[in-house]
């Protein structure tokens, strides 16, 4: 079975308060107020660092700055440094890994569960005893200014986590369920999108006046799709795995909005005690937020006999859940560098 044996995070030191935006934007509310009512959101990061700058102090800090032993990196990432070279063969260069191999995936929201099944089978595959995974994006980048609600959800920030095969059986990684869904047409109303940069909008002919190299969410439409989708982790889990929501002992799911998180699994009968959060003092940071509150929320982890459900949701949009079981000796307690690279 595959194990997460260590996890690290890189948190930007630039703190935006909903003080901040109420004093940024005008509105005819309370908009610091409307900010925690609506999202749980107390706070977020910014970050100047590039995003394999970012994913490098992460990897660090779940390296413990001593692992050389790596053999694949995976990085999932929507908005690296550059479309080519890839963020993963930057950060690979930058941690020395020369000897393992880097490649990338853009999946978001869901992208860290996507990235630990791929591990999941280059371990099983017999080829391979360790790997590391680094979600992370310079999302605040990719907000328009002028947006109080993008601005308000979204933060900065890199998780990593590294993995390796355990031997012995119920300790590990149990299953994972794998799903995307394709909403929108040829009007291009997706439910969150960046249209521009790529072939359709290629950059030498697109103009900056427009607003299509923002990333743009139809707010319901997200909020809707989270909702459904963890609901059906939970059916897929009970279907599956286990008799009774009782059995788990704690969730993660991608970090989108703390009052929709919360709401969905008590009305599944999941105490909000069970319920691991980093997005009251984050913000949504995209492709980072599972890596990022695993790395937090490690000492729970490392808990004996414990039944942990990682739901990513988003993005593109993509369902994927995961049931990892008793991580009973993990091997290192989890460490946020502070790497100069």
């Amino acid at each position: 079975m595959t194990k997460i044996v260590s996890a690290g995070h890189y948190i930007p030191d630039n703190i935006i308060t909903n003080r901040h935006l109420a004093e940024k934007f005008t509105t005819d509310f309370d908009l610091e107020d409307w900010i925690v009512l609506k999202t749980g959101i107390i706070e977020r990061r910014q970050s100047d660092l590039l995003p394999s700058e970012q994913g490098t102090i992460a990897a660090l800090a779940a390296m413990n700055n001593t692992e050389s032993d790596i053999e694949f990196i995976i990085v999932n990432t929507f908005f690296g440094d550059y479309t080519l070279p890839q963020t993963a063969t930057l950060v690979q260069k930058k941690l020395g890994l020369l000897n393992a191999f880097a490649f990338e995936i853009n999946m978001p929201c869901a992208g860290p569960i996507y990235s630990l099944s791929l591990a999941d089978m280059f371990l099983k595959s017999g080829k391979f005893k360790k790997g590391l995974l680094i979600g992370v994006d310079k999302i605040r980048d990719l907000i328009n200014p002028k947006d109080y609600l993008m601005n308000a959800l979204f933060g900065d920030g890199a998780g990593a986590v590294i993995v390796s095969k355990e031997v012995r059986e119920g300790r590990g990684i149990i299953d994972f369920y794998l799903g995307s869904d394709v909403d929108g047409d040829e009007s291009e109303n997706y439910s969150l999108k960046i249209l521009a940069g790529k072939a359709k909008y290629p950059i030498q002919t697109y103009n900056n006046t427009e607003t299509n190299h923002y990333l743009l969410m139809e707010g319901k439409e997200v909020k809707n799709f989270i909702v459904q989708k963890i609901n059906e982790a939970i059916k897929w889990l009970l279907a599956k795995h286990i008799k009774s929501v009782d059995e788990l002992d704690y969730i993660i799911t991608h970090q989108a909005n703390k009052i929709v998180i919360e709401k969905c699994l008590e009305q599944n009968g999941i105490s909000r005690t069970k319920i691991l959060t980093t997005v009251e003092y984050l913000g949504n940071t995209a492709s980072a937020s599972i890596f990022i509150t695993i790395s937090k929320h490690f000492k729970e982890f490392q808990q004996a006999d414990k039944n942990i459900l990682i739901c990513g949701m988003g993005g593109g949009l993509s369902r994927i859940f995961t049931n990892p079981s008793d991580y009973r000796k993990w091997e290192r307690n989890i460490k946020q560098s502070n790497t100069n690279i």
